[in-house]
């Protein structure tokens, strides 16, 4: 379909059930219809670091996956306000994964992607951030990451979830029915 300019997005029940606002806002974005919001240039902010507890409440808003378990949560300030959160997460040997980017939907904001970056890669000095993007919501080709120098590594096969088919419907993933978080029942019968 892309050959032919036709993208398709793929939501879910329970996204469009628990944050209509986002998944609305999304769609504006992509198809360029945000200018009407107030605009809000990088040059403007300022970085502070922030607690999780700030950054969980500000992603909850803002993040169409909510909060992601983080080691380092940068906000930029406008006019005393965070507009946006950038969040990492440490592992060995200097290597990091950016987990969330989400800016406030209420505005366009100009470069502050970049400048959340820049301000971490400065603190932290980073041998290796990785990140993973979401290809209902993220274009390939151009896109944030592209924009900050990041190189695509792969491109993962779709994974799948459990549905808890209750109202309001839950997506459950598949890491909470590992054996050994289970409580299972073992028989066995010898002769």
């Amino acid at each position: 379909m892309q050959g032919k300019g036709i993208k398709l997005i793929q939501i879910f029940e329970d996204e469009y059930q628990y944050h209509k606002d986002i998944v609305l806002e999304k769609i504006k974005h992509i198809l360029g219809k945000s200018e009407n919001k107030p605009k809000i240039y990088a040059r403007y902010c300022s970085i502070v670091e922030i607690n999780n507890e700030t950054a969980k409440d500000f992603l909850k808003k803002n993040h169409i996956q909510g909060y992601g378990k983080s080691s380092v949560c940068l906000s930029a300030i406008y006019e005393g306000k965070i507009i946006a959160v950038m969040t990492f997460k440490s592992f060995k040997n200097a290597e990091w994964e950016l987990t969330r980017f989400a800016s406030d939907y209420n505005y366009v904001c100009c470069g502050v992607g970049g400048k959340l970056f820049k301000c971490f890669v400065n603190r932290y000095n980073p041998d290796k951030v990785k990140s993973f993007a979401d290809r209902r919501w993220t274009l390939s080709e151009d896109n944030l990451y592209t924009k900050m120098g990041f190189e695509l590594d792969g491109i993962l096969k779709p994974d799948y979830r459990y549905v808890y088919s209750n109202k309001p419907v839950e997506r459950i993933h598949k890491f909470n029915f590992r054996k050994q978080i289970m409580n299972i029942l073992i028989f066995s019968k010898y002769n």
